[in-house]
């Protein structure tokens, strides 16, 4: 997904806030530095993603945009609004939407990761 939907998405999140990449890019790296803990991943953070060292720049297409409509953008909301002494009742809403979502995407990698290893060890008996 492009790097300023993501953006616009967020800010529809932060009830319309107009917040630019620059002020999110904490907020974004913060959610995956989560998801790489949790996935045992290393998906680069977004300060990391630069058209010197990606070609695909400004497409952050290192999973599929549903995860980062339902983990990243959820997320960085939290994230934001965690900081934001206005948005603690908000936050809530989101931390609980990005920790189920990411739950849940840990679970489906996790399942990937065991029926590729009976292929593998189906394939090699």
């Amino acid at each position: 997904m492009e790097l300023q939907k993501i953006v616009n998405a967020i800010n529809k999140r932060l009830a319309g806030e107009l917040l630019i990449y620059s002020e999110l890019e904490i907020h974004l790296d913060a959610v995956i530095d989560e998801i790489n803990n949790r996935l045992n991943s290393n998906f680069p953070a977004f300060s990391e993603f630069n058209s010197t060292d990606y070609a695909n720049y400004p497409d952050y297409n290192f999973f599929p945009d549903k995860y980062i409509r339902s983990v990243v953008i959820p997320g960085a909301a939290f994230k934001f609004y965690v900081t934001d002494e206005e948005g603690i009742s908000t936050a809530t809403k989101y931390e609980q939407e990005y920790q189920t979502n990411l739950f849940i995407w840990s679970g489906t990698i996790s399942n990937r990761c065991r029926k590729n290893s009976r292929t593998t060890i189906m394939k090699d008996s």
